[in-house]
């Protein structure tokens, strides 16, 4: 072949014929350098961009390859051979994008293809566009193709978008098809649904504590697994079970508000007021402009009877400006803090804070009574005797306002 080139230089076959040799050797730079000169010599020679492609690709001119298929796709559009190598190709190269045009063209020329579908659907996943992966994938579903990896890759995409509900269906097919996955991540996210749907039917709150028990079986070092655990039996009302599950988050992940926050409200609801106090001083420190924490804690402070922590905690969360607290719980907390001082004997204070609740809300029968005490202690009799008895035209049974007014009484 050489001598006939030789003898004519000037002709594309003889250089194409010296291509195809080199090509079935495997001798890629040979056979790419003679099929440029073949097109060179006869650009409409179409066909042969698919060969000079392929020789790049072997040879790992991923660049050049690309270039070649799409001249070559250009005048073969139907190839579908070509384009699934070439959506390989960009894959390859990192450029899923181009990869995804491919696999478009693909579903155009192969429509009841379903592996066609899903690779198409697989590609649009990995990229996040989960509008197209869903419709793709839904399509490899109903022509039968991929099914248990398809409502896998859909059952997250249905979580992503929160259909919650086709999600837990999504998850069912797939273990019905290949059964329960030892794959924490995915008993992950199953809970992580279940605590969704839970919201509008508790029973699945059952199913949420399943999905993560199941994923700590598998790694149990997953601090966020721990977590959610804890939530799942938190929502279930179970709440001394709950508190182990946030202790174990937060022994393997390292102080968190949330989870501090969330052990802070079992300990609540369990009774453990001390204990809930101080996990939520921890918390605190962690974020000390929340509000809501500061205000929840003033009142267990209250409660049992540590008023000075409960003030100190109050008047933080008076100052918000986040507007986290709305004017009714502010006028609570003006209300206990009123009542505190009262406790303390601090009546100059106690007043302060009882004339600034009732303006909120004036008819709050332990705002008026707080404020007649307080008014009592500080000696103003008649201020007193007027409150205890506002208090009693509201309710004429109230026990302590009756002895107030019958004590402050002026004869």
């Amino acid at each position: 072949m050489r001598k006939a080139i030789k003898e004519d230089k000037n002709n594309p076959l003889f250089h194409r014929a010296l291509g195809d040799i080199n090509f079935k050797k495997d001798v890629w730079s040979i056979a790419i350098s003679e099929y440029r000169t073949s097109l060179e010599l006869d650009s409409t020679q179409a066909d042969l961009y698919y060969k000079l492609a392929k020789a790049n690709f072997f040879s790992r001119n991923f660049t050049e390859s690309v270039k070649e298929y799409k001249i070559y796709l250009k005048k073969y559009p139907i190839d579908t051979t070509a384009w699934e190598e070439l959506a390989k190709i960009c894959e390859a190269s990192n450029k899923p994008s181009e990869a995804s045009f491919c696999y478009q063209k693909l579903t155009e020329l192969k429509p009841e293809d379903g592996d066609t579908w899903f690779t198409y659907g697989k590609n649009e996943f990995n990229l996040f566009n989960y509008e197209v992966a869903s419709e793709a994938l839904e399509k490899a579903v109903s022509l039968g193709a991929h099914v248990a990896e398809s409502y896998k890759m859909l059952a997250k995409i249905y979580q992503f978008r929160k259909e919650y509900f086709k999600a837990d269906s999504a998850y069912s097919r797939f273990e019905q098809e290949l059964g329960p996955p030892e794959e924490p991540q995915y008993w992950l996210d199953k809970g992580k649904v279940m605590l969704k749907i839970g919201e509008k039917d508790a029973s699945f709150f059952s199913r949420a504590v399943e999905s993560f028990d199941t994923a700590l079986k598998l790694d149990s070092t997953n601090s966020v697994t721990w977590e959610y655990a804890g939530l799942a039996r938190y929502y279930k009302k179970d709440y001394k079970s709950a508190i182990p599950f946030f202790k174990k988050k937060i022994e393997l992940g390292g102080p968190n508000v949330n989870a501090l926050r969330n052990l802070a409200y079992c300990y609540l609801k369990t009774e453990k007021y001390d204990l809930a106090a101080s996990t939520l001083e921890q918390a605190i420190v962690l974020k000390p402009e929340d509000v809501i924490m500061r205000q929840t804690i003033g009142k267990i402070y209250s409660f049992i009877g540590n008023c000075e922590k409960a003030i100190e905690h109050y008047k933080v969360a008076l100052k918000d400006t986040t507007c986290s607290l709305s004017n009714i719980d502010k006028c609570k907390i003006l209300g206990d803090v009123c009542f505190c001082y009262n406790v303390m004997r601090d009546c100059g204070n106690a007043i302060t804070y009882g004339e600034r609740a009732i303006k909120c809300d004036p008819k709050n029968i332990d705002y008026l009574y707080n404020l007649a005490t307080a008014y009592h202690l500080c000696n103003k009799i008649k201020l007193a005797n007027t409150y205890y008895k506002k208090v009693l035209e509201i309710d004429p049974k109230h026990k302590g306002a009756r002895e107030g007014a019958a004590r402050t009484e002026v004869r």
